[in-house]
């Protein structure tokens, strides 16, 4: 059983039990390695000349003190923490000797591991420390380069708004022409067909004549025109809108100038006009030409009623894709 400490007195004697005694001071406990101890006279707390508070513990009678060998142990900052003094029985009973031997390797051994581990500590810290600053370089390496991509991205947004906003310029440009060219053949080809069911009053009457050549001059205008700009106009459009476009065009111009021109309408030039020159050339008599002329131009008639629905229908497919690009 462990007794409160008793004081009273100059010279109190205080019996003690077991190894943790409480101490009349701000100290927690001291740990003495005996069975039973006697101390004389309370512990003393004094004030060093660092201001720090010590305290003085004076060896019971009949034990020597090993640790500390002055008596005088500074209070630790951690009042949480034990303090240690360590007394051994005068004589040649060397128990106290032998198990302070063993605890101290034990300490040395203790503080051995853990100023390695220390030393391991410090070296995680300087490396953590390393990398931290590594980190920061990076850190504003990227960020460094995050703005300088900011930047660029902004200026080719602009940019490409620009040319975006000058590519559809050209698309409505060029759009507009190519349009132009095959509505206005359209219209023409639609002349010169609405024109056959009346080419034989051109050999009674010279008006007749002379509106039919207008029509046939109107068409050649319209044709010339898709004739002479239809590979820039594939070209131009493989280059704003792609080779898919560009191709379909490609077919469009080619059923206008092959279908249509080269099938249907180049034969007039034999089966009607060359008709209208034998007959004042006086080659072949006017009834025998109108008749020929009326047969060819009813033939013709008829193929360009097929022909045409399908060659406008085509058409504007054709444009309605290419203006999607730019609405």
């Amino acid at each position: 059983m462990r007794p409160s400490p008793q004081i009273a007195g100059p010279s109190p004697v205080v019996e003690l039990e077991a190894a943790e005694v409480p101490l009349v001071s701000p100290v927690s406990s001291v740990v003495v390695e005996s069975s039973v101890v006697v101390v004389r006279s309370p512990v003393v707390v004094d004030v060093d000349n660092d201001g720090e508070a010590e305290i003085v513990f004076y060896p019971p009678q009949g034990y020597e003190r090993i640790s500390p060998p002055n008596g005088s142990i500074l209070l630790p900052a951690d009042k949480s923490r034990t303090i240690e003094i360590w007394l051994a029985r005068k004589g040649d009973d060397t128990r106290e000797l032998e198990s302070f031997s063993r605890i101290l390797s034990k300490k040395e051994s203790e503080k051995t591991r853990l100023q390695l581990e220390n030393e391991t500590l410090k070296a995680r810290l300087e490396q953590l420390e390393a990398d931290q600053q590594n980190t920061q370089v990076l850190r504003d390496s990227l960020q460094n380069m995050l703005r300088k991509n900011n930047n660029i991205t902004t200026d080719l947004s602009r940019e490409i708004g620009a040319l975006n906003e000058t590519l559809e310029l050209k698309r409505e440009l060029y759009y507009k022409n190519i349009a132009a060219e095959l509505l206005v053949y359209a219209d023409r080809l639609k002349d010169l067909r609405d024109a056959l069911p009346r080419v034989r009053d051109a050999f009674i009457d010279q008006r007749a004549m002379d509106r039919f050549d207008r029509t046939i001059v109107a068409y050649n205008i319209a044709r010339d025109s898709v004739l002479h700009n239809y590979e820039g106009s594939t070209v131009i459009v493989r280059a704003l809108w792609g080779s898919e476009l560009s191709n379909e065009l490609g077919q469009l111009y080619e059923e206008t100038l092959e279908d249509v021109h080269k099938q249907t309408v180049l034969p007039l030039n034999t089966t009607v006009l060359d008709q209208f020159r034998a007959v004042r050339a006086e080659e072949v008599r006017p009834a025998k030409a109108r008749k020929k002329v009326d047969k060819a131009a009813n033939i013709a008639f008829e193929k360009l009623n097929n022909q045409i629905p399908k060659l406008e229908s085509n058409i504007k497919v054709m444009l309605a894709k290419l203006e999607a690009s730019f609405h």
